[in-house]
């Protein structure tokens, strides 16, 4: 069994499936024993589904931000233990990271 620390070490591998089958069944099995974790895995997906959806554009076309944050704070009824909200923190890291084209 991992712990929270280790889970968050990983989390990146896991979700990028670069880890080796024994490490993966244990990262699964500590997202479905552990609350906080599991929220924060579906936060992390949730937010790259998100920024999949978004087209990237260039910095003078950037999407609108406040359309962005709202999209981002609508439930999506895909799983009940879902957070309602992922938080403006991770909304504004996710946002933060989306790549803008310079001219």
């Amino acid at each position: 069994m991992i712990d929270c620390g280790t889970f968050l070490d990983q989390h990146s591998d896991y979700r990028d499936r670069r880890l080796d089958s024994a490490a993966h069944l244990a990262m699964k099995k500590h997202i479905d024993e552990c609350d906080e974790c599991r929220r924060h895995d579906q936060a992390i997906r949730r937010g790259v589904d998100i920024l999949r959806q978004s087209e990237i554009k260039p910095r003078s076309e950037a999407p609108d931000m406040a359309a962005l944050r709202k999209r981002a704070m609508k439930p999506t009824g895909r799983d009940d233990n879902a957070p309602s909200s992922p938080g403006p923190d991770l909304v504004a890291a996710l946002l933060a990271a989306i790549p803008t084209a310079v001219p």
